[in-house]
């Protein structure tokens, strides 16, 4: 008899016909695949880390994702991670984009392991296996939905293909047992592509975890910045599906517009870095722009945005922003798009700011801004009370979801 899986029901599992019961109190063994993770970094990479580290507290867990052979990455290793992570082939395709081939190691390594259920986090190679293993063990299988593929398919395909790689997504989601979008925005699109299997919605989460943080006058001198200056930030992948350009056309109308002292520090790395640093000189805004690269130390990141006075974050591809989150976590109050996942927790004025997707309007709030309309100190405290929620919540959430799907 084995543990996790449905009362009254029969079934065959490790060659053995037993009565399978769900004890509230088991420990549940949980399988998350992903065909992204560390040492790659991205909103999608930090998801399954901070969730692997609370469901490893009172479960059993563990992580399969392609190997990422790289130079780059040369001191990353996975023994320095609390989980235990199983690495399968891969095909480097593009930049950081991998395609896992699960080879016939990692297969046997996977398939002696116990799990009741397996959580995906993509929809490509190793969600086809989850599937497979789904046949073979009678388990639930469950992804989640991070991107935005209507928009990101749109921008990146012919119309043609990009109906093609719809279709595919779709499929996939309609053949797991449960969807879980972390956003209404992303639930509500999904829904109009045709996805019909059990969704929910599950936002993501926080480190709240107090550290350590460098002073402001630290921050200040190591990036050479004057105490009277005013700080937007961005941190994320500096790609242009993260409206990179959009940012620095609004950063260059700002000037434009304002005498104010004020400068924009963008945190990332990506495949289009140089070609963002060389528009900023076309631009003429270079005094007003820093880029400081991918930040992996906690303690310099958050110090950071403890240091900014605004998160300026314009994407239209992403459903729930971390990065908003962790602005927030840090009392920095966020500048969005309207009818995007990353308005979803902004109340206008209040804990943060929304406007049109419009450059314009975005300058004219932003010099509002620097002007002192707005209490930004109160509007921050206001996000820090209202938007962050920590992980453990979180994945509650996911194991309650888990338990559900397992019974049903």
């Amino acid at each position: 008899i084995g543990s996790g899986l449905v009362g009254s029901e029969m079934c065959i599992r490790d060659s053995y016909i037993g009565v399978y019961m769900l004890n509230e109190e088991d420990k549940l063994n949980i399988a998350m695949f992903s065909d992204s993770f560390f040492p790659t970094m991205g909103g999608r990479e930090k998801v399954i880390d901070y969730s692997m580290r609370e469901l490893i507290k009172d479960n059993n867990a563990f992580l399969c994702a392609p190997k990422i052979k790289n130079k780059k990455y040369a001191e990353f290793s996975d023994s320095n991670l609390p989980y235990k992570v199983y690495r399968c082939n891969s095909i480097r395709i593009f930049n950081e984009s991998y395609l896992a081939i699960c080879n016939r190691k990692f297969r046997k390594e996977v398939e002696k392991l116990k799990f009741d259920i397996i959580h995906c986090q993509t929809k490509y190679a190793l969600l086809n296996y989850a599937f497979k293993l789904r046949k073979k063990f009678n388990v639930p299988v469950v992804t989640s939905v991070h991107t935005n593929y209507l928009y990101i398919y749109t921008k990146q395909m012919p119309k043609f293909i990009r109906n093609i790689a719809l279709k595919y997504v779709v499929k996939q989601m309609n053949k797991c047992d449960k969807v879980i979008a972390v956003s209404n925005y992303m639930k509500n699109q999904i829904i109009s592509l045709g996805v019909k299997s059990d969704i929910v919605v599950i936002k993501n989460g926080t480190n709240f975890k107090e550290t350590e943080l460098f002073d402001k006058n630290y921050i200040r001198n190591y990036y050479n910045i004057d105490d009277d200056t005013f700080v937007l930030l961005y941190v994320g992948r500096i790609i242009e599906e993260k409206n990179i350009a959009f940012k620095l056309e609004v950063i260059k109308r700002v000037k434009e517009l304002t005498n104010k002292k004020f400068l924009f520090l963008l945190v990332g790395d990506g495949k289009e870095l140089q070609k963002f640093k060389k528009m900023t000189k076309s631009l003429e805004i270079e005094n007003n722009v820093k880029f400081l690269g991918q930040i992996n130390d906690t303690k310099l990141l958050f110090s950071i945005y403890k240091q900014s006075d605004l998160f300026f974050f314009s994407s239209l591809s992403d459903n729930d922003p971390l990065t908003i989150v962790e602005a927030a976590f840090n009392s920095v109050p966020s500048l969005v798009v309207e009818k995007t996942g990353g308005a979803e927790r902004i109340i206008n004025n209040e804990n943060g700011f929304i406007t049109a997707n419009n450059k314009e309007e975005i300058a004219n709030k932003i010099i509002e801004i620097l002007n002192n309309k707005y209490d930004l100190k109160s509007i921050g405290e206001n996000a820090k009370n209202t938007i962050p929620k920590s992980w453990e919540i979180v994945t509650q959430s996911y194991l309650e979801e888990y338990k559900k799907t397992i019974e049903t």
